[in-house]
């Protein structure tokens, strides 16, 4: 959109420069809060960020997450296989148990 659109006044006349400028300086208005909400945005994005960092909400969430949970069942399955072959066997021994399981069990 131009400019000059919506301008009656003859480009000759010292009123069209006055209107011209009002409307650049509108633009150069705008643009500049746009830039100055980005930023703000952008801001309070960075802000969020650490504050979830630092709070500890990421190790929260990661518990809760559904490959976590997958990952714990996995394991506890295969926890429970191991002391079923080996009833007797020590913590090392079931270790290297679990570590010998199909691929897709892990």
């Amino acid at each position: 959109m131009p400019l000059s659109q919506g301008i009656t006044v003859d480009p000759e006349d010292p009123q069209y420069k006055q209107i011209m400028a009002k409307k650049a300086n509108i633009l150069a208005d705008a643009l500049f809060g746009a830039r100055v909400l980005q930023t703000g945005v952008e801001s309070a994005v960075a802000a969020t960020k650490v504050v979830y960092l630092f709070s500890g909400a990421g190790t929260i969430t990661g518990v809760l997450s559904k490959n976590s949970r997958q990952e714990a069942f996995v394991n506890n399955v295969l926890d429970q296989l191991a002391v079923a072959a080996e009833p007797g066997a020590s913590a090392h021994e079931l270790t290297r148990l679990k570590r010998v399981a199909p691929v897709h069990l892990r």
